[in-house]
């Protein structure tokens, strides 16, 4: 099923109040690792990854902009989503991204005129309900075994 044309013969999308907090959960994650991104006239390929969210009091899914897939700590990525939704982020951490599935959030949606036509973005995005810890994750530290050398099954000279 295809959206409606409005009579100048576009598609008429279903657009996102922009000046509230809506509230919603992340539906999907989807990948790209060949997405080409566009910068000053120079097209670069590289790993992408986009959200799809269910929004409280919307027909359709709404899909963040493609953003690249790193967590570098210049990363829209990382600054603007998992710093937001984790206790604990921190850069190039060993995290799956398809945890974030399901999870409840609340998200300040942005509209952006380009060339003519109106695109939206996730402007913010916050954690409703309690948020993802990689050290609750992984255990207390009691809890972790521990190497050869430091269990002592091994002797140092």
């Amino acid at each position: 099923m295809k959206p409606p044309m409005n009579p100048h013969g576009n598609y008429e999308f279903e657009m996102v109040a922009d000046d509230t907090f809506v509230i919603g959960e992340i539906l999907d994650i989807e990948y790209d690792n060949k997405h080409q991104f566009t910068f000053q006239n120079e097209v670069k390929e590289k790993p992408a990854v986009r959200f799809v969210f269910k929004l409280e009091g919307y027909k359709h899914a709404h899909k963040s902009k493609w953003l690249t897939f790193s967590y570098n700590d210049k990363s829209n990525l990382f600054i603007k989503y998992l710093s937001e939704l984790m206790v604990d982020a921190f850069p190039k951490m060993d995290f799956d991204l398809d945890r974030l599935k399901g999870f409840k959030v609340k998200t300040l949606w942005k509209t952006v005129d380009f060339k003519g036509r109106k695109f939206q973005d996730v402007e913010t995005i916050r954690s409703i309900t309690e948020k993802i810890s990689l050290a609750k994750e992984m255990g207390e530290p009691d809890d972790v075994n521990l190497s050869a050398e430091e269990s002592g099954e091994i002797e140092l000279f």
